[in-house]
């Protein structure tokens, strides 16, 4: 993904493009989030606007509670198999 960029920064299209690629891949991958249509952003054209930073940051927050939710949901046996061993 690059570099950590700061409020002086300037976010650049490619970089836009690889985290909507990353969503889709995601989404792909472990679960069809419903995340919003994936867009494609060109160097020198109009840049994204706050309604778009907006879905893009939802969309993450979604994938992570719902991956977090799996986690905190797996079931755990509360003995340890195998006698009285210890991990």
């Amino acid at each position: 993904m690059g570099k950590e960029k700061t409020y002086s920064d300037y976010i650049y299209a490619d970089e836009i493009n690889t985290i909507e690629s990353n969503l889709a891949t995601l989404c792909e991958k472990t679960y069809p989030f419903a995340i919003g249509e994936q867009k494609t952003y060109y160097p020198n054209q109009p840049a994204t606007d706050y309604a778009e930073y907006n879905r893009i940051e939802s969309a993450c927050l979604i994938i992570y509670q719902n991956l977090q939710g799996q986690l905190s949901g797996k079931r755990r046996l509360s003995f340890t198999l195998g006698g009285d061993k210890l991990l």
